[in-house]
C-alpha cells in the first residue's frame, strides 16, 4: 500500500505516465480516505469511474481524459 500523501504528491508522476483513455487503479485506500482522495486527485484531466470496497479498504478506477 502506498500512504494518501505520496498518492497525492506523486500525481504528475502518475499521469505522465498515462496515456489519454489510460485507466488508473488506486487500491489500497481506507474507505475514510477515499472522499480526500478524490478532492485532491481527481481533476478536469481525469474521470472517476468506480468505487469497489471490502472491509476497510476500496480501489478506485479511474480515466485520464
Amino acid at each position: 500500500n502506498i500512504l494518501l500523501h505520496i498518492l497525492i504528491s506523486e500525481k504528475g508522476f502518475i499521469l505522465d505516465r498515462t496515456k489519454k483513455g489510460g485507466k488508473i487503479i488506486i487500491s489500497g485506500l481506507l474507505k475514510e480516505q477515499v472522499k480526500e482522495f478524490k478532492d485532491k486527485f481527481i481533476d478536469n484531466k481525469l474521470k472517476f469511474i468506480s468505487l469497489k470496497e471490502k472491509g476497510d479498504w476500496a480501489a478506485l478506477l479511474i480515466e485520464k481524459l
